[in-house]
């Protein structure tokens, strides 16, 4: 692998080095000192023969700020060298490291080829076991599958055996209450219908009880729909 190399760098230049590099604090400070010399300033421009106030104050005033912004740039201009020089030896480190950082994602990437040539061979060298393996599974639960189908026709046919049984169970029963509720009804009529013609004729089972003595009985009136069960039992 071709390794890289950082690019060579065009130097900045100095003065704006020593522009970006001002010390606004410091020169504040010195601003703030050079306040001390006013009372000299006011008598030099007064011996230099400048009458007006204003002219004077604003000269002291020039010259407090001038004078030390131009002093300090100086110094920050000789200063520059050093500040340019250690700009560059951060900037050519971060360089070296984004290089380096490129060259191990390079190798890496090259190592995770590598794994997956040697993964897929390993798959190719698989792939017939895993087809004949996955063939037998397909079989095996094929088989389960049918047994499990047979299972269930078979649970699905006795649960169908059980529901007719209970069916026929429920109606023996149903039939078994109505001849009880018929009989109890015949009974109470012949007991209730002593030396009546109608009596004996339905206990001879000539005719049946009549439905307008059923429809007075409390069990009917509680249930009328008990009339219509009790018809096939109530017909000569």
């Amino acid at each position: 692998m071709q390794s890289l190399s950082p690019e060579p760098r065009k130097h900045q230049n100095l003065f704006k080095v020593a522009y970006r590099h001002f010390p606004g604090r410091l020169l504040s400070t010195a601003i703030g000192v050079s306040f001390l010399s006013t009372p000299l300033l006011h008598n030099f421009f007064r011996d230099s023969g400048i009458d007006s106030l204003f002219v004077r104050i604003l000269l002291i005033g020039v010259v407090i700020i001038t004078v030390p912004l131009i002093v300090i740039y100086l110094l920050t201009l000789l200063r520059a060298v050093k500040i340019r020089k250690r700009l560059e030896g951060k900037a050519e480190l971060r360089e070296e490291i984004r290089i380096a950082d490129i060259e191990t994602v390079k190798e890496q990437q090259k190592v995770d080829e590598r794994e997956e040539i040697l993964t897929q061979k390993a798959e190719r060298i698989d792939l017939n076991t895993q087809i004949a393996k996955q063939a037998k599974e397909d079989e095996r639960w094929d088989m389960l599958h049918e047994r499990l189908r047979i299972q269930e026709e078979r649970n699905d046919e006795q649960d169908r055996q059980q529901l007719l049984r209970d069916g026929e169970l429920i109606r023996m029963r149903k039939e078994d209450q109505l001849k009880d509720h018929y009989k109890t009804l015949f009974d109470r009529y012949l007991r209730n219908s002593q030396g009546e013609e109608t009596s004996q004729a339905v206990a001879d089972g000539l005719i049946s009880i009549p439905e307008i003595w059923l429809t007075e009985q409390p069990e009917i009136q509680k249930d009328p729909g008990l009339m219509e069960s009790l018809k096939p039992y109530n017909k000569r």
